[in-house]
């Protein structure tokens, strides 16, 4: 399992520490304005990545898992949800030249469909499968590669504001060629077989993805949307200044995901049994977690003017106090994860799950509408964290109250 978190941390890792590498170069060379308009694209792109991952990141690796000895079924599973990622996706392509025929979004169309292109990549590339194999070596060092080679081409092909399609075309290109590389360790693994899709059981599949889908779309109207409503009040400067802030935030926050999913299938194994000894196992991983990731969000508060002006430079102050509010975010991302992802979902409290992300995620949505509106870019992230403490809590008062969990305590 430890391997499993190394690799998951190195994927996750390398989805935002390389950005960091090519961050400061590219704020510069494409100016607020550039890097606002390829932020927003990717921003608006996410809406479709949401759809296509559907709830397959958690549901596909359980469902794996759960099957790991029987290669036909892991065979029907995954060309199943592949069969589904192509359909979401070509109905998504679709939708996105409507939205542009009739001139909803002012932002340049080809920019856009450039980005779309990430979401075709995240048909190639199926971290879920190897996740629930928990063979994660091959699909780490697939991105590894995969980012290297974006890395430089940035440097070599990106010059100033007038190469934002060729820099929006790299960052788009990086998880298809991921896909590609990730063939060969699929291959290697011996577990595929080729299965003719089904109806019956993409409708399976769906209905067991349905509660992590719906509670991905809910946490999306506080999150991704967060940035398209700053968009909709403010131009693409301001926008570029507040992403400049939550690029850091997220890279750190990202450190999160990869260890709640590599323990995931292990605890929902274990869980099934003895749901004592699998909350137990979770607990321990998250005492862990927690205590690094409040020291660095510590870190970023107190050192966020020396990283701004080092990764940035005076040109993006504006992103200073973004970036002092949305500090403590990952603490408080962290302790939900906890409580969500590895003691509700496994205990079969996915009802209760989706009630809060589902009712947090719209509250959370006026709040941050009204709060940019109000603020713009401060206001957008007073909005975000609020939303998170309030998910947070409401997490851990349900699980308290839940008499079938006694052994849960938080710390």
């Amino acid at each position: 399992m430890l391997k499993n978190i190394i690799y998951l941390l190195a994927v996750q890792g390398g989805n935002y520490i390389f950005p960091l590498i090519t961050l400061p170069y590219l704020v510069r060379v494409l100016e607020p304005t550039g890097y606002g308009i390829y932020g927003y694209s990717f921003a608006l792109i996410q809406y479709f990545i949401l759809l296509v991952d559907y709830g397959f990141n958690y549901s596909a690796p359980k469902a794996i898992s759960l099957n790991r000895y029987n290669n036909d079924n892991i065979s029907s599973i995954f060309w199943n949800i592949v069969a589904i990622k192509i359909i979401i996706a070509s109905i998504g392509f679709i939708v996105l030249y409507f939205i542009f025929m009739v001139n909803f979004i002012n932002y340049p169309s080809s920019i856009v469909f450039l980005a779309y292109l990430t979401v075709l990549g995240n048909i190639a590339y199926p971290v879920w499968l190897f996740q629930g194999l928990e063979k994660m070596a091959g699909i780490a060092i697939s991105m590894l590669i995969s980012r290297i080679i974006s890395v430089f081409l940035t440097f070599l092909l990106v010059k100033d504001v007038n190469d934002l399609a060729m820099a929006v075309l790299i960052q788009s290109s990086i998880t298809i060629t991921a896909g590609v590389i990730s063939i060969f360790f699929l291959i290697s693994l011996r577990k595929i077989n080729w299965i003719m899709p089904s109806f019956t059981k993409m409708k399976e599949l769906i209905i067991d993805g349905w509660h992590y889908f719906i509670s991905s779309a809910a946490i999306s109207l506080y999150t991704t949307s967060a940035t398209i409503i700053l968009g909709i009040f403010t131009g693409p400067a301001t926008v570029g200044y507040f992403i400049a802030a939550d690029k850091i935030r997220l890279a750190l926050q990202g450190i999160i995901g990869p260890v709640t999913q590599a323990v995931f299938p292990r605890v929902s194994y274990i869980i099934k049994d003895n749901p004592e000894n699998g909350i137990t196992i979770a607990k321990k991983v998250f005492k862990w977690q927690f205590t690094i990731m409040f020291f660095l969000s510590a870190l970023l508060y107190f050192l966020s003017p020396y990283i701004i002006h080092i990764l940035y430079g005076e040109t993006y102050h504006m992103s200073l106090d973004i970036l002092k509010i949305l500090a403590f975010t990952p603490a408080v991302v962290t302790v939900s994860n906890y409580i969500a992802i590895l003691v509700m979902i496994p205990s079969d409290m996915k009802k209760e799950f989706m009630r809060i992300i589902t009712t947090s995620g719209v509250v959370g949505l006026i709040c941050i509408t009204i709060l940019t509106y109000l603020y713009s870019a401060t206001g957008t992230a007073v909005g975000i964290i609020s939303t998170e403490i309030i998910i947070m809590v409401r997490f851990y008062l349900v699980v308290k109250r839940n008499k079938k969990i006694n052994s849960f305590q938080l710390l």
